[in-house]
């Protein structure tokens, strides 16, 4: 997903570890960086030309729990995304 940018270069990236990290949340200040970060798959739909997952998203230093969808074409679309909070580089 990294082909993706925003206009001020800013790309997308699918994230499956922290370590190193944590995970600050303003609003929700108990907020935690999740346990297991893999990707999971949720199957493919009935035509067998796309499949979907669930997993984790980082964008402008933002962490993301996301659902997607992949298509055989190489389209790939969000379907949905659930804020979690800013990523912090540990000293």
């Amino acid at each position: 997903m990294t082909f993706l940018r925003t206009g001020e270069g800013e790309f997308f990236k699918v994230i499956e570890s922290l370590s190193g990290y944590a995970l600050v949340d303003d609003e929700k200040p108990e907020q935690r960086k999740p346990e297991d970060m893999r990707l999971v798959c949720d199957g493919v739909n009935a035509e067998d030309d796309a499949f979907a997952f669930r997993g984790y998203v980082a964008y402008a230093n933002e962490l993301f729990g996301v659902s997607m969808r992949v298509h055989k074409n190489g389209d790939v679309e969000m379907l949905d995304d659930d804020p979690l909070g800013r990523i912090v580089r540990l000293h």
